[in-house]
């Protein structure tokens, strides 16, 4: 689980302040490493750009800390196109090499890209790749991706946009990229069964694609990226959509019930926000619990943050009390993230319980209560 985001400027402004901004919005998705590449399709000479780093985006472009890395970035890596990626590992180590963007670079011209998703038998193509004489930097699937990417371009002598429907037809896996090709223009793609959330919009300035519909809604209405889809941006705002497989839709239920900010859109045709997936969820579980005849609650608790939703839902089906007894440090990192160790201190640092609305006030003698978590990833 991952978040990408890409911006092409229609008027030839830098976009790296906004790639900066997005992967700052997007952390919820990944806090192991951050990254950015750009590009300036007014000069063909001036190469693609990029910085990746192990950490947070908000460890490395906090207003305390991190404003001279900010200010060199905005410097070095200005383009008018460009993409960002903030890491969770879940098939490598957490390590500068495994983080994002990959690339593919021969002669001099680069294929750069950004993925949220996984290769099922990526161990497999990486052999394969390997076999054929290419070196390999990480053990991340974006990388076999970029390897794939260049392998069909340069060695097959295929174009841009056919390498990428090629790497779509062939290969088995999920992905949400983004990537920038030798002809400096925007390549934005998604797997046919759409396993990732990926979201673009447009306005007069330019483009912009991003994991969070929130994210982006600012720039202006959200669309889906199609599953099955390859867009081509070019900076004049020409855009193409081709399709290079049919949908066949298979949704990450993470993504829905965790992962994915509540204010962003569940799909493009019910115009459902992921916070009112959430309520429903709650509502369903406050039907079970009456099915199954347990005691009826008192109050009704979430565990913070993405189990506020959910807890609302089952309040209100319930017609109970829905108050907040379990408190949570909004500054702390992830505890899923981290190993187990980590996570076993960080839980205790991180929460703690206001009792006052778990007790009757005259006699107190604790309440019946029922605590929603719909976060539940390692039982922490």
């Amino acid at each position: 689980m991952c978040g990408t985001c890409a911006g092409c400027s229609y008027k030839c402004k830098t976009v790296t302040p906004e790639i900066l901004e997005t992967l700052g919005l997007i952390q919820n998705r990944g806090q192991d490493s951050v990254g950015l590449a750009t590009t300036d399709s007014r000069y063909p000479g001036v190469p693609t750009r990029h910085w990746k780093e192990p950490g947070s985006a908000h460890k490395w472009f906090n207003r305390e800390t991190g404003g001279p890395l900010v200010q060199k970035l905005l410097r070095e890596l200005r383009g008018n196109i460009g993409i960002g990626h903030v890491r969770y590992a879940t098939a490598s180590l957490r390590d500068g090499k495994n983080a994002q963007p990959h690339y593919f670079d021969f002669g001099g011209k680069k294929i750069i890209l950004v993925s949220n998703g996984d290769i099922p038998f990526c161990e497999r193509e990486r052999r394969r790749l390997k076999g054929k004489g290419y070196p390999f930097a990480s053990r991340c699937d974006a990388e076999v991706i970029a390897k794939l990417l260049g392998d069909y371009l340069w060695v097959y002598d295929g174009s841009e946009e056919s390498a990428f429907i090629h790497m779509g037809q062939t290969l088995q896996a999920a992905y949400s990229l983004s990537a920038i090709t030798p002809s400096k223009r925007l390549f934005v793609m998604r797997d046919p069964h759409g396993f990732r959330p990926y979201w673009w919009t447009e306005n007069k300035d330019g483009f912009h694609v991003c994991s969070e519909s929130a994210v982006i809604a600012g720039f202006g209405k959200p669309y889906e990226v199609e599953p099955g889809t390859l867009m081509t941006v070019e900076p004049s705002g020409k855009i193409e959509v081709h399709r290079f497989a049919e949908e066949l839709i298979r949704r990450c239920l993470m993504e829905y019930y965790y992962f994915a900010r509540p204010d962003s859109l569940f799909d493009n045709n019910s115009n459902e926000l992921i916070d009112g997936i959430r309520f429903q969820l709650g509502v369903e579980l406050a039907r079970e619990i009456a099915r199954a005849g347990y005691p009826t609650p008192e109050v009704v608790i979430p565990v913070p943050y993405s189990g506020n939703s959910a807890a609302e839902g089952c309040a209100a089906e319930l017609r109970k009390l829905f108050r907040t007894a379990i408190l949570k440090d909004r500054f702390s990192e992830r505890v899923f993230q981290q190993d187990e160790m980590a996570r076993s201190q960080l839980v205790k640092r991180r929460f703690s319980v206001n009792p006052g609305p778990l007790v009757h006030k005259k006699t107190g003698i604790g309440k019946v209560v029922v605590i929603v978590d719909d976060s539940i990833v390692r039982g922490d």
